[in-house]
C-alpha cells in the first residue's frame, strides 16, 4: 500500500515538475527578448540541466556570446552545432570564442569547416589568418597603452563614446539626479 501511494505522488508530480520547466523555459525566452541576456542564460541553464531543448541550447550560447563570455560561449556552442536546427554561421561564433580564449589551432579548425560553406566570407578569411599567424596580428600591440579614465566609476557600465563639439558624448547606465533610474537588463 505505501509503494502505491509513491507510485501515486509520483505520477502526480511528474507533471507539475514538467510545468514548471516550461514556465521557466517561458521566462527565459521572454528575458531572451528583452536582451537580458544574463537572466536569460540562468534560466536557460536550469532548464537544460533538468531536460535537452535544442532552441534553448542555442539560445543560451547567443546569450554567453552577446556578454562577451567565451568559456561558456566555446561551451555552448559546441552543443549548438551538434544540434538539427545548427547553422554555419554557430561555427564562427564558435571559432570567435575559441580565438578569444587562446585556442588558435581549434579555432582554426572550425573556422575551415564555416568556410568550406562560406568561401566569400571575407572576415571569416581573416579570422583564419590571424589563427594561422598570431604573432602577425598581435605584432603591433605594444604601440599601444590602454589605461582607465577618471571618469569611470566601478559599477557603472559606459560605451559607444563619440567626439561631439568639444568634448565626447558616451551612453551610461549611472544615476544621475533629475533622470530616470531606470535600467535596462540588456546591460
Amino acid at each position: 500500500m505505501m509503494k502505491l501511494r509513491k507510485y501515486f505522488l509520483l505520477i502526480l508530480l511528474v507533471p507539475l515538475f514538467s510545468g514548471c520547466l516550461s514556465i521557466r523555459l517561458r521566462t527565459a525566452n521572454e528575458y531572451y527578448e528583452q536582451f537580458a541576456y544574463a537572466r536569460a542564460a540562468e534560466e536557460y541553464e536550469y532548464v537544460l540541466s533538468r531536460r535537452t531543448d535544442e532552441d534553448a541550447i542555442v539560445k543560451v550560447a547567443d546569450c554567453y556570446r552577446q556578454m562577451g563570455n567565451s568559456s561558456k560561449t566555446e561551451h555552448w556552442y559546441r552543443r549548438a552545432i551538434r544540434t538539427s536546427i545548427a547553422q554555419p554561421v554557430f561555427e564562427l561564433y564558435l571559432a570567435e570564442a575559441m580565438m578569444r580564449n587562446g585556442r588558435y589551432e581549434d579555432a582554426a579548425k572550425t573556422l575551415g569547416t564555416y568556410l568550406d560553406l562560406n568561401k566569400d566570407d571575407f572576415n571569416a578569411q581573416r579570422m583564419l589568418f590571424s589563427c594561422q599567424n598570431p604573432d602577425e596580428s598581435s605584432k603591433d600591440t605594444s604601440l599601444y597603452t590602454i589605461d582607465v579614465l577618471d571618469i569611470n566609476t566601478p559599477g557603472n557600465n559606459y560605451f559607444s563614446p563619440a567626439f561631439y563639439r568639444t568634448g565626447i558624448v558616451f551612453l551610461s547606465d549611472r544615476s544621475v539626479k533629475g533622470l530616470s533610474r531606470a535600467t535596462s537588463d540588456g546591460t
